[in-house]
């Protein structure tokens, strides 16, 4: 909401989800000279932001239910970041005590498997502990957010084979 009609593709090394093109790039498009660093970075999370609703909106395909959101780690340390994904997804984000997340995830699956726990909801009943919580404020937030999320959502599509003729291109060759 904060970034001047900049969006940013969070593309850095290629995409995974839901895209499967290790050509994809990252952009910033709508850039200009109005903008100022914090618009960049602003644009950086709500970018990053707008791809894990992409991976929510796959998961959503199938018959797995999501009714809760957690942040770990540094990112979720951000109230700014903790708002921006609460904006996008319009949904309470719980933050959790440990900053280990996919040390934590990795130790419960384990436990499962290994009998200690009889499902993943039970060791994540257990072992995991909110800290904070931040809940969407301003209504029309989302109707805002998804105006940009529109698109961030064409984007790809329309740089697909641009990135693909990019890739071809061989390394730098500078010499100043």
């Amino acid at each position: 909401m904060g970034t001047n009609r900049l969006i940013y593709l969070p593309y850095l090394i290629g995409e995974r989800t839901p895209h499967i093109d290790p050509d994809a790039r990252g952009v910033f498009f709508g850039l200009s000279a109005i903008h100022e660093k914090r618009d960049l970075i602003r644009a950086i999370m709500e970018g990053v932001a707008f791809s894990l609703l992409d991976a929510l909106n796959l998961i959503k395909t199938t018959s797995v239910g999501i009714d809760e959101m957690f942040l770990c780690g540094g990112g979720g340390t951000s109230p700014l970041w903790r708002k921006i994904i609460c904006d996008i997804f319009d949904c309470p984000v719980k933050t959790i005590i440990s900053k280990e997340g996919s040390a934590i995830g990795v130790a419960l699956l384990s436990a499962v498997v290994s009998g200690i726990y009889k499902s993943v909801q039970e060791a994540a009943a257990i072992a995991i502990k909110t800290d904070t919580v931040c809940y969407p404020k301003i209504k029309n937030t989302k109707e805002h957010m998804m105006k940009y999320y529109k698109i961030y959502r064409n984007l790809y599509p329309t740089l697909k084979e641009v990135f693909k003729k990019l890739s071809k291109i061989s390394g730098a060759t500078h010499t100043f």
